[in-house]
C-alpha cells in the first residue's frame, strides 16, 4: 500500500475515534458513565456495536482516553503557565488558581462529568497515575 493511501487510511480511523470520542463524551455527560454502554454510543452514531469494537475494545477503553484528553487540557494549561517569564511564586499561584478553576469547571461543576473522575480515581488508572507524575515533574521545575 502506498503511504498516500495508509495516510488517508489512518486520517480516516482518526475521524472515526474523534467522532465516538464526541459521541461517547455526549452521552456519558448526559447519561453519566454507569448508564452508557457501547450499544448507545453505536446508536448515536449510526453504528453498530461491532464497529465501535474495531477502535476501541471496550467502554472502559474509551472512557480511558476521554480523560486523557480531559487531563491532557489541564496538563497543558499548567504547561503554559509554567513557562510564563514570572517568578516562580507567581507561576505557582497562577497553577493553582489555573486548576481550580478548570477542575471546577470542567470536572466538578457537571455531576456526571463528576463520576467519570470518580471512576477514574477509583479504579487507579495508569492515566490518572501519569497525569500526577507530569504535574509532579512540572511543578518541580517551577520550584
Amino acid at each position: 500500500m502506498s503511504d498516500l493511501a495508509d495516510n488517508a487510511i489512518d486520517a480516516a480511523r482518526q475521524e472515526n475515534v474523534a467522532r465516538i470520542l464526541e459521541a461517547a463524551e455526549r452521552l456519558f455527560r448526559h447519561y453519566g458513565y454507569a448508564k452508557t454502554n457501547v450499544a448507545d454510543i453505536a446508536r448515536e452514531l449510526d453504528m453498530s456495536p461491532a464497529n465501535i469494537y474495531r477502535f476501541f475494545a471496550s467502554k472502559t477503553e474509551i472512557h480511558q482516553t476521554l480523560c486523557l484528553r480531559m487531563l491532557g487540557a489541564s496538563y497543558q494549561q499548567a504547561l503554559e503557565i509554567a513557562h510564563l517569564p514570572l517568578s516562580a511564586s507567581e507561576r505557582l499561584r497562577r497553577y493553582a488558581l489555573g486548576q481550580h478553576k478548570l477542575t471546577v469547571e470542567t470536572m466538578l461543576d457537571e455531576q456526571k462529568v463528576h463520576e467519570m473522575v470518580v471512576v477514574a480515581i477509583e479504579r487507579d488508572w495508569h492515566v490518572i497515575e501519569k497525569h500526577i507524575s507530569r504535574l509532579d515533574d512540572l511543578v518541580a521545575g517551577i520550584i
